[in-house]
């Protein structure tokens, strides 16, 4: 029997209700950092578990708040729906689809928040401000994500130990997932490696949809 994972953290967000009629509201679980993330869109929902599988991703957080003075010393409010913390930066979201994105004035608030957090000289001043829109999520990522998602949920830590030590003595520097299972470690297996994804210690040789074809590199190639 496998032992039981660690607790998935609540977010701190309240729950909101749909903003339109048709809208999704809910929730992403981010298994790599063990907690739950709201949504308030389907678009929200897509990009943020596409953010939460990037190796690149340190923390994830939603609808955080940013108190900044304008050019007038006047203190004004603004809340990100998402910040995401890189090695070397850290990232403020705005998620809007492209039709919504002029009208909604938010490229002129994220502008007024860097300027501000520059003028401020703190740590805030190295942040860089991101709009995301449908353009920068299609569906094979998309797919690829929650797929990864939810073989991270399995949270097999024999599994994923055994791949590891296979990447690192025997696999290739590229491979087929299939071949995972032909070296003897099976499905389970296969599903470890895939998890893998999102620590980037595999990562896709090409854009396609994830499958037991899919060309892996291995990160781990040689290290022992």
């Amino acid at each position: 029997m496998r032992a039981p994972g660690p607790v998935t953290a609540p977010s701190a967000v309240a729950r909101v209700a749909p903003r339109n009629r048709g809208s999704q509201v809910g929730f992403v679980i981010d298994h790599v950092r063990d907690r739950q993330i709201r949504f308030e869109s389907g678009l929200e929902a897509r990009q943020i578990s596409r953010l939460s599988t990037d190796p690149e991703t340190r923390s994830l957080r939603e609808q955080v708040r940013h108190v900044y003075q304008d050019a007038d010393g006047r203190s004004c409010r603004y809340t990100a729906d998402l910040v995401r913390e890189r090695d070397h930066a850290t990232d403020v979201v705005e998620v809007k689809y492209e039709k919504d994105v002029g009208p909604s004035g938010v490229e002129d608030k994220l502008r007024r928040c860097a300027a501000a957090a520059a003028k401020a000289g703190d740590r805030r001043s190295s942040i860089r401000m991101v709009v995301l829109d449908e353009r920068s999520v299609d569906a094979v990522t998309v797919s690829n994500a929650d797929l990864v998602r939810r073989f991270l949920g399995d949270r097999d830590h024999r599994a994923v130990a055994v791949v590891r030590e296979w990447l690192a003595r025997e696999a290739p520097e590229r491979f087929p997932l299939r071949a995972v299972r032909d070296a003897g470690l099976g499905f389970r297996g296969m599903r470890a490696v895939a998890s893998l994804l999102a620590t980037g210690e595999v990562t896709p040789a090409g854009h396609g949809k994830l499958g037991a074809d899919t060309i892996l590199v291995n990160r781990l190639f040689n290290r022992q």
